[in-house]
């Protein structure tokens, strides 16, 4: 793909440029969670999560009483931190979203005990 551009000011002075090799990205990310996984925990659950390139990371608890949008870190490649959960069954699911807006999702199951 290449794109021919030309552009002039208000002195009527007239400047053009081709711009060849653009890359375009379609590639999503994927996410490779490795922790948490289908288990019991204490109120801290770790998790541990390695994403294929650059991205941000949020995560939703899709069995709280009102599921929302966490965020976990832009521009990375992994995460591992605890994160501190209610007692009962939660089912999470994780979103990275690259540079070029391709978004992946993966879902983990887990159980806190009170």
């Amino acid at each position: 793909i290449s794109y021919y551009f030309k552009l002039n000011d208000k002195a009527n002075e007239f400047v053009s440029r081709t711009i060849t090799g653009v890359n375009i990205d379609s590639v999503v990310p994927s996410i490779e969670v490795l922790s948490p996984g289908n288990s019991a925990y204490g109120n801290k659950v770790r998790f541990d999560i390695s994403l294929s390139e650059e991205a941000s990371l949020s995560y939703i608890d899709n069995d709280a009483d009102h599921p929302r949008l966490t965020n976990l870190c832009r521009k990375c490649i992994s995460y591992n931190k605890d994160i501190n959960f209610d007692g009962g069954n939660h089912r999470i699911t994780f979103i990275a979203e690259d540079l070029a807006h391709n978004l992946a999702t993966t879902e983990a199951e887990f159980e806190v005990l009170d």
